[in-house]
């Protein structure tokens, strides 16, 4: 049961209807969906030392060579990766690209950025209006919910983000019912084999 959630390794395709009959799929699935769908979670309150912008790309930069690398708090790491959109774009020049602010203004001219310089509109986006930490956090939930179960393993491309809390509890409800009777059945055929 534990092997088709889908968390622990890769299941072939043809063991897909497997995932359908897994009770704790569905008990998790239901968890899953009570804690996560529409909470906020502080992902970095308690951390204390994010990365900064020009940390991430020189690990980024690095990845060839992990064990030159400071250490990889991935706490200070993720919550560095988090904060980057809520930086105004001076701070990312700055961490970046420090003669880029002086062609581009503050704040930026985003015609420039994108006919000069052709720029990705992710980058524009970023430049543009920084995000608010709080939209950010509002969204992990829903976030964490849209990869669970593992991957694309089996035929896992419906997400418990799909599913409401009451019906992850129905299929586990369904499951438990389908293998009472099965088991009752099975201890009647072989009571009557016994007596034979």
């Amino acid at each position: 049961n534990v092997a088709i959630m889908g968390f622990l390794s890769e299941v072939p395709v043809w063991w897909g209807w497997a995932c359908f009959i897994s009770y704790m799929r569905w008990a998790f699935g239901a968890f899953m969906i009570n804690q996560f769908r529409d909470t906020r979670i502080d992902l970095c309150g308690g951390v204390k030392d994010p990365w900064s912008v020009d940390q991430i790309l020189g690990l980024a930069a690095n990845l060839d060579d992990i064990e030159s690398q400071p250490d990889l708090n991935i706490n200070n790491i993720v919550c560095g990766i988090v904060a980057i959109p809520t930086k105004g774009t001076n701070a990312i020049f700055e961490a970046t690209c420090p003669g880029l602010a002086g062609v581009v203004g503050n704040p930026p001219n985003i015609q420039l950025l994108n006919t000069s310089f052709g720029c990705n509109e992710n980058v524009l986006k970023l430049a543009g209006t920084p995000m608010d930490v709080n939209a950010i956090y509002d969204n992990l939930g829903t976030a964490i919910l849209s990869f669970f179960p593992q991957g694309y393993n089996y035929a896992s491309a419906r997400k418990f983000i799909d599913y409401d809390k009451w019906w992850c509890i129905a299929f586990l409800a369904l499951i438990f019912a389908a293998f009472f009777v099965f088991y009752w059945i099975t201890s009647k055929v072989s009571i009557r084999l016994v007596k034979r």
